[in-house]
């Protein structure tokens, strides 16, 4: 169990909260957006995780842990594979909310 929460701890933490930088930088860099427009999308980030946490609670409690956590897991990877191609800072906007559902 402790090593399977160290995995899990590991990649949620490095992908969703220290690259959040790197992320809003290379979006900036090269789709032209301001940082400060990019950045309302990490802070969307974390508003929506905040809030989605109180819904999942309620789903760990009903369901199986490792179902909620793949599809966490399935959710939060769609949503940084799909970065890469936003165009519009809505889109970012929309997948920085999903991203932080998923984490």
């Amino acid at each position: 169990v402790v090593a399977g929460l160290f995995v899990v701890l590991t990649a949620s933490s490095g992908f969703g909260f220290y690259n959040l930088s790197v992320y809003m930088s290379v979006l900036a860099a090269e789709r032209g957006f301001a940082i400060a427009q990019v950045s309302v999308a990490v802070s969307l980030f974390f508003v929506t995780g905040g809030v989605a946490g109180m819904v999942i609670a309620r789903l760990i409690e009903r369901h199986d842990i490792r179902l909620v956590m793949v599809g966490g897991a399935l959710l939060g990877g769609l949503a940084l594979g799909f970065a890469g191609h936003v165009r519009s800072l809505w889109a970012i906007y929309l997948l920085f909310g999903v991203f932080g559902i998923g984490n």
